[in-house]
């Protein structure tokens, strides 16, 4: 009877004078709590909460109460070490020993606790989870975290056994169920530098120590819990900023539509004090094989001729060619499963490092344009008609993108819309999703470009509005450090319009490169094979980066319909 006086008490007091309490509760405990995702039901489990009602501010003034009146108080704070902290650091509750805490002290033990950095990976076209790329925390002691690292990321716990397509259905539709994991930094390194060949890059955080050991209380209480995971949001990104929310807000609020990796970096772009990365090794080893003197490229050549089987030139090959051969044997052993003759030799080589000759600004996502871009376009034709083109990509990179310098050019595009107000307003274009990769084809890495399109478009002789859908594969061919690359793809495809369809062919070629600075041109030519109307398009356009978020557009288009038209526009990135 006397617990239940004092409960009530203490709930009169300060419900009495709610007004004034109100104000005392901490704004990092409504992030801490997860407020927003409490009333979205994205919390699978309730045991996140002391009170069954998941208000942060109830849980506040029980969870005073829990710990002033409770004879098991030290099991309460351990049960929730990060709220305690976050009051004891606010000067709410007195200063707590957590060496009690025998479960926590086991779970953090193997953190390391001097730095915190955000860790970004380049996106992956052969998984559907990875089509953004990916981020992760990662708590290291050295300034450029090392391979002991603990690295911390949020993903799908998903079935094997599901396809793509069931993969596909149930991120868009919450039909996964998603929680924080925690491993080794190296690991990841092995998963996505090693074996997928991606880029990592890291960003330090300007983020104490205190604030480490609080995120990591806040992982403890995390343990276990899973979340409703969306592919587009509620998704690794967004975790990510609900884990960091309580100790550093972020700048950029979270869009309702998607939250992206690289919004991770730009939602925390202030705090960033320093940048690093880790190149795959097929990168690596390209810039080497790029830079090597006559001598060394003709002894290059030979040594693959011969399919590496010529130990005396391998060895006698210079610190450089002995550098990049390694990297190329790791490349093909990790990325290929092959095996090459004589692999204990290049695992065993002995050779100094080659440094990267690269300009790091370039290589760092954050100098590249934001992933939502509107374009406007002001048009003129032969037959003197003028108006505006405008388009809208909600997200993510298209073929205007300046990725220079990087592994492969890329197009991943969602609900991009083209509206034309010439003569009449019309849709031009709508691209349910565009997906392209442009990788290098060489003597030592064959790798195949290939493209994918469904959508709406008037690509055709009677610039009628089409479903269409089409596919092809081929080659990219790289020269003078990237100023000039060609691709030609071989295409195939469907074109439909008032329940008919017709199944089309389509050569493609195009001349593309980054030259002068700032400035990147694309020469497009395809012929549409397709029964009774051939259509062609030839396609020229030039994009000069003004700023890092708006780029000057000029294009010149002839199409089979003897139509002739130039434009010029701005591209704003959003």
């Amino acid at each position: 009877m006397s617990k239940f006086i004092e409960l009530y008490v203490f709930l009169f007091f300060f419900y009495s004078v709610s007004s004034l309490a109100l104000e005392k509760i901490p704004k990092e405990w409504y992030p801490l709590l997860l407020a927003q995702k409490r009333q979205s039901d994205l919390i699978k489990n309730p045991n996140l909460f002391y009170m069954s009602t998941g208000d942060p501010a109830v849980e506040f003034y029980d969870f005073l109460y829990a710990i002033s009146s409770s004879k098991s108080r030290h099991q309460f704070i351990c049960r929730y070490p990060a709220r305690y902290l976050l009051l004891q650091n606010k000067s709410i509750v007195p200063t707590f020993d957590f060496s009690f805490c025998q479960e926590l002290n086991r779970f953090t033990e193997g953190f390391q606790s001097k730095h915190l950095s955000l860790a970004l990976t380049s996106e992956y076209f052969n998984a559907p989870s990875s089509l953004f790329g990916h981020v992760m925390l990662v708590f290291h002691n050295d300034e450029i975290p090392e391979i002991s690292a603990t690295a911390i990321h949020f993903a799908a716990l998903t079935n094997e056994q599901d396809n793509i397509f069931a993969y596909i259905k149930n991120g868009l539709l919450g039909g996964y169920d998603g929680e924080y994991i925690r491993t080794s930094l190296l690991n990841k390194i092995f998963e996505y530098n090693k074996k997928e060949q991606r880029f990592i890059y890291f960003y330090n955080l300007n983020i104490s120590e205190e604030d480490i050991r609080l995120i990591k209380y806040y992982l403890y209480e995390l343990r276990g819990i899973k979340f409703k995971y969306y592919f587009f949001n509620n998704n690794c990104a967004d975790q990510i900023i609900d884990l960091l929310a309580p100790i550093t807000p972020p700048k950029k609020k979270k869009s309702f539509i998607y939250t992206l990796p690289i919004e991770v970096l730009y939602a925390y772009k202030g705090a960033i004090t320093n940048f690093s990365f880790l190149p795959p090794d097929i990168y690596y080893a390209q810039g080497i094989f790029a830079n090597l003197n006559q001598m060394d490229k003709e002894k290059l050549h030979g040594i693959i001729k011969n399919n590496f089987n010529n130990l005396s030139d391998i060895e006698s090959s210079s610190n450089k060619l002995k550098h990049g051969l390694f990297l190329y044997n790791s490349y093909l052993f990790r990325k290929k499963n092959e095996i090459l003759p004589n692999y204990k030799v290049f695992s065993n080589l002995k050779f100094e490092e080659a440094p990267i000759k690269e300009n790091v600004k370039n290589l760092d996502p954050l100098s590249r344009q934001l992933p939502s871009k509107i374009q406007v376009d002001a048009q003129h034709s032969t037959d003197n008609a003028i108006g505006l083109i405008l388009s809208f990509r909600p997200v993510f990179v298209g073929i205007d993108n300046f990725q220079n310098p990087s592994m492969h050019e890329s197009t991943l595009s969602i609900a991009e819309t083209k509206i034309s107000t010439i003569k009449t307003t019309r849709m031009e274009e709508f691209k349910i999703g565009e997906l392209t990769l442009l990788t290098d084809y060489n003597f030592f890495s064959k790798n195949i470009s290939w493209d994918g399109y469904l959508g709406l478009n008037r690509e055709n002789t009677t610039d009628t509005l089409r479903l269409e859908s089409r596919g092809g594969i081929g080659h990219t061919y790289s020269f003078f450090s990237r100023k000039l690359n060609v691709t030609w793809l071989g295409e195939f495809g469907l074109s439909s319009s008032k329940n008919k369809v017709w199944p089309f062919g389509m050569p493609k070629i195009s001349f593309w490169g980054y030259y002068p600075q700032n400035t990147k041109y694309v020469f497009e030519y395809e012929y549409k094979l397709i029964k009774g109307s051939n259509y062609q398009k030839l396609l020229f356009t030039i994009f000069y980066c003004i700023k890092s978020n708006i780029t000057l557009n000029i294009n010149y288009k002839i199409l089979s319909t003897k139509n002739v038209s130039e434009g010029i526009g701005i591209s704003y990135y959003f």
